[in-house]
């Protein structure tokens, strides 16, 4: 059996932060309570958290400034994991896919097509081999220098 405070409270300390740096507790769906009253309720929840089907909430967040906890699952086996809102990246790219093969990243869909020699999904011509989308230059520089297109795209040409 696991408590489930004992749990949180391991789980929040991995991520070097505690119960003062909690905003709320609850979930999207239900709403949202104190940390204290889930404090309360946790130090009595006692659950296995093998293989079977979760018995804690599924939907069930802790939520800090720039970090939250989610219920982990797999096979029925539970846990915390921790996330902290990620750094913004550097490099601005146009997506032109998000979907490509299995269990691939975002850079490794687009390498892949990049590598296939694709057309450009635009217009249809082929892009130059050391471009970083699947558009050519000509659709690149359209959607850029129009402010209706970078908007529908949501791109930012400053950041």
């Amino acid at each position: 059996m696991r408590n489930l405070l004992t749990e949180t409270l391991e789980a929040m300390n991995s991520g070097g932060v505690g119960p003062d740096d909690v905003r709320w507790v609850g979930s999207p769906e239900f709403g949202h309570t104190t940390w204290e009253n889930f404090a309360a309720v946790a130090q009595v929840t006692d659950y296995d958290p093998g293989y079977g089907a979760p018995e804690v909430a599924t939907d069930l967040m802790v939520v800090g400034d720039d970090w939250w906890l989610t219920r982990g699952e797999y096979d029925g086996s539970e846990w915390w994991e921790f996330n902290r809102l990620p750094d913004k990246p550097d490099a601005q790219r146009t997506v032109t896919t998000l979907s490509g093969g299995m269990w691939n990243s975002l850079a490794e869909i687009h390498a892949a097509l990049r590598k296939a020699g694709l057309d450009c999904v635009r217009c249809g011509e082929r892009p130059s081999s050391d471009h970083d989308t699947l558009l050519c230059e000509g659709c690149l520089s359209i959607v850029l220098n129009s402010a209706e297109l970078r908007k529908q795209y949501g791109i930012d040409p400053e950041a």
